[in-house]
């Protein structure tokens, strides 16, 4: 969704040869070829796009990565660095923000941020934070919701029980488990078009543990 969003031509890059952008991102923050990077090295560079995606601060990645704040600082100048389209896309909502005292999803839901301005720092900065976090994760709750809608209305055949973050359960006959989950599969893909692909995992069994082999 940032991918889309901001338009961020490395993100958008790996998303089209459907690459893990999470240890892309790690290969540019330790110049290793991304099959190369290590699992700690990996889960350092999710640490840091997700924390990006949050607004966290040098701080708050270097309380997340145990390292020392000079080393999540340096982490996060290269990762802007490889990433100009989204430090413009962040300064563009921030200003956005400001001006009108809320922000709004890529489907037009909007979030009031009344201590955006704030004279009080910690208060403002938290309105910063949902500033910038809001048209990306609420983007994906909107898409949850779309794609919900959709699976229930075209694919009769399967029972909704559950939504649990960004997974759907559901319940159908054993011998129609593969075919049916196929098409929920195809249906949340096809929800929205995006400029990076929508893709959704699909698994089934005898209980939601047995679909996390």
């Amino acid at each position: 969704i940032l991918a889309h969003i901001a338009a961020d031509a490395s993100f958008l890059e790996a998303f089209a040869r459907g690459e893990d952008v999470h240890a892309v991102t790690a290969g540019e923050m330790f110049g290793r070829p991304p099959g190369e990077v290590s699992p700690d090295q990996r889960r350092a560079a999710k640490a840091v796009n997700f924390g990006i995606l949050y607004g966290m601060s040098a701080f708050g990645l270097a309380r997340e990565l145990k390292c020392d704040p000079a080393t999540a600082r340096d982490w996060l100048a290269r990762w802007f660095d490889r990433h100009p389209a989204v430090r413009t896309y962040w300064d563009a909502t921030l200003a956005t923000a400001r001006e009108k005292g809320a922000v709004t999803t890529l489907f037009g839901r909007r979030r009031l941020l009344p201590e955006i301005g704030a004279t009080n720092r910690q208060r403002r900065e938290e309105a910063e934070r949902e500033a910038l976090n809001h048209p990306i994760q609420g983007t994906a709750a909107d898409l949850m919701k779309l794609a919900l809608a959709a699976v229930v209305r075209e694919v009769p055949g399967a029972v909704l029980l559950l939504s649990i973050h960004d997974e759907l359960l559901f319940e159908a006959p054993r011998a129609e488990a593969a075919r049916l989950a196929g098409r929920i599969k195809a249906v949340m893909e096809g929800v929205h078009a995006l400029a990076t692909p929508l893709v959704a995992e699909a698994a089934w069994g005898e209980s939601w543990a047995a679909c996390h082999p």
